[in-house]
């Protein structure tokens, strides 16, 4: 009785595995719906907001020393892509500081995609293929319990 109880959950599993679609094939089902039936795709937009901050490259500036600045004072030198702040500190010491201007990139767009239009529903025939997979179940172990009680003596 046991090859017969093995073969019955072989043929069962195999009918479960060999009913199930991969992903490759349901996409190709999918692409071939929507071309046969446009009506069920919906256009949606999708927004790409891109916020893009930098700080540009390092910059050169030449400042004259026969201007040099007073102490407590500065000099602001413009540069290409910023500023240099030249101040004179006390003991002949200079501090030169370096502004970057800093670049702000944005980028805003609304792309249409095409989406399906998705509506959940259980077809009967999943409906009646788990029902019949539970009743299958259900007789193998109302058959083993019965096999078991015959073997054992009850």
């Amino acid at each position: 009785m046991r090859p017969k109880y093995f073969a019955i959950i072989l043929i069962l599993s195999s009918a479960m595995l060999a009913s199930c679609n991969s992903s490759r094939r349901a996409a190709r089902r999918i692409q071939r719906i929507a071309e046969s039936h446009p009506e069920l795709l919906v256009v949606d937009t999708v927004r790409i907001d891109t916020l893009l901050v930098f700080a540009p490259p390092a910059d050169t500036a030449v400042f004259d020393p026969d201007t040099e600045p007073g102490t407590d004072s500065c000099v602001v030198i413009g540069a290409a892509h910023g500023a240099f702040t030249v101040k004179r500190l006390p003991s002949r010491r200079f501090q030169v500081t370096y502004t970057p201007d800093t670049a702000v990139i944005r980028y805003r767009e609304d792309v249409p995609v095409r989406t399906a239009v998705i509506r959940e529903q259980t077809p009967w025939r999943r409906k009646l293929r788990n029902f019949i997979f539970i009743f299958i179940v259900v007789l193998l172990a109302v058959r083993l319990n019965n096999e078991l009680k015959r073997l054992s003596g009850k």
